[in-house]
């Protein structure tokens, strides 16, 4: 059991917006993913940050990168964010309505250099061929060898983890 009156508060994450999802990047940084917010507080997008937690009375945000009018699965359902540790490599659903994009994108993560976009898989080809006038919700993705698999309502596509946009097999689900 934990004893509630024995909690307390060592350190405080500051950053702008809100962020709904925070995985732990090593023993000593957060990589945090949530809403993008303006001075006002309305949502602008998404934001990915890494805060560096090795002095808990004092976190800092080391990285960030802001994703401006996109919005994600994964501010709310924590198995379509998927960052594989072992690789380096984050793997978000991504709608992204300004520039008609739905499907995911792959970046890789240092803690030093932050969030470098390695590509974007789309599933709009797969919705197309199932007769969709609109791009289809990438959900899920899974990482095998040098492989990503991105999943999504009309689809499976398996691509190069090196350069995501480079497919090398989609099948459609009917």
């Amino acid at each position: 059991a934990i004893d509630m009156l024995a909690l307390k508060v060592r350190g405080v994450l500051k950053g702008d917006g809100v962020s709904t999802y925070l995985h732990p990047r090593g023993t000593d940084h957060l990589l945090a993913f949530g809403n993008a917010a303006d001075e006002n507080g309305r949502v602008t997008g998404l934001d990915l940050t890494i805060f560096d937690v090795r002095d808990l009375s004092n976190p800092k945000l080391v990285q960030r990168r802001t994703l401006p009018g996109a919005y994600s699965q994964s501010l709310y359902e924590h198995k379509a964010f998927n960052f594989f540790e072992d690789k380096g490599v984050l793997a978000i659903p991504l709608n992204d309505w300004q520039n008609g994009f739905s499907g995911m994108e792959v970046y890789g993560v240092t803690t030093t250099k932050g969030f470098k976009l390695r590509g974007r898989i789309d599933h709009k080809d797969l919705a197309e061929q199932m007769g969709w006038t609109w791009g289809p919700e990438v959900g899920r993705s899974v990482i095998i060898r040098n492989t990503i698999y991105s999943i999504s309502d009309v689809g499976i596509k398996s691509s190069s983890l090196a350069n995501p946009e480079h497919e090398h097999a989609a099948i459609t689900l009917k």
